[in-house]
């Protein structure tokens, strides 16, 4: 194992990282950087700790710019957009698009659109503004879509839920994943509300805290009209309560679960 900066050492130098993904890095001392009576500037930067040593080791001067996101208490100094203990869920190296193998940002990640849209990085002489005038690691534009907010680290993603209003069914997977875990776009909604008929393609993720979805007439699969909401329960107990106006069952090898109709409502067993 690496004694010190599994990612990056530093020794009286100076090093500018901008829109990194450290990720995996281990070292006793400093598993992503190490820095020892150097310099070193931090910009939009992911840190996502290792096994062993904390994501930043610093001795001596860190300069934080802004937008650095770390899983651990360290590598920031109170910048712009910067925070300590983020969820920052990762999927593993693969072929993302691009020349290299990235790590792609998971759905609930506080790294996604966590640049607001319009905002100049500015980096040691280095700078760059989320406008789609800059692109990621693989050559994707940052923002991808004009308007929306940017990703902190090396891979850019678009967000889908941008607000709890869903019209698809990723916007509704997307928002039930943020609500389990209390994540914006805001700070403790549960509440996920239908603005268009949904039909799913694939299962909706586990939920495992409360959360409720208003139906808002509308229908989510096999023509289940909702006029009202139904309360998602984790998984633990596995049950979703769903007043509608017709009951009609959803189809089960979409939710991986079974459904039982009980008059004009019905319940998740």
């Amino acid at each position: 194992m690496v004694f010190a900066g599994g990612g990056i050492f530093n020794e009286f130098g100076t090093v500018t990282a901008t829109n990194n993904t450290f990720s995996g890095n281990n070292a006793n001392f400093g598993g992503g950087v190490h820095n020892y009576d150097g310099t070193v500037h931090l910009a939009g930067n992911l840190f996502a700790a290792g096994a062993t040593g904390d994501n930043c080791a610093i001795v001596g001067a860190i300069n934080d710019n802004g937008y650095n996101l770390s899983d651990d208490a360290t590598c920031t100094d109170g910048g712009a957009g910067s925070a300590t203990n983020a969820t920052l869920p990762l999927g593993v190296l693969a072929d993302n698009g691009g020349p290299t193998q990235t790590h792609l940002p998971g759905g609930g990640s506080d790294a996604i659109g966590a640049i607001p849209n319009g905002t100049m990085i500015s980096n040691n002489g280095t700078s760059w503004t989320c406008d789609q005038s800059s692109t990621d690691q693989r050559g994707e534009l940052r923002p991808i879509n004009s308007g929306d907010d940017c990703t902190a680290g090396a891979v850019e993603v678009t967000p889908i839920c941008l607000s709890w209003t869903v019209t698809t069914a990723d916007e509704l997977a997307e928002c039930i994943t943020l609500a389990n875990t209390n994540e914006s776009p805001g700070p403790t909604a549960d509440t996920i509300t239908l603005g268009a008929d949904i039909t799913l393609s694939a299962a909706l993720p586990q939920v495992t805290s409360e959360i409720t979805l208003e139906g808002a007439n509308h229908f989510i699969d096999g023509g289940v009209v909702c006029n009202s909401s139904m309360l998602l329960r984790p998984a633990i107990s596995a049950s979703i309560r769903l007043p509608c106006k017709t009951a009609l069952p959803l189809r089960r090898r979409h939710l991986q679960q079974q459904w039982h109709a009980d008059g004009d409502q019905q319940h998740l067993l």
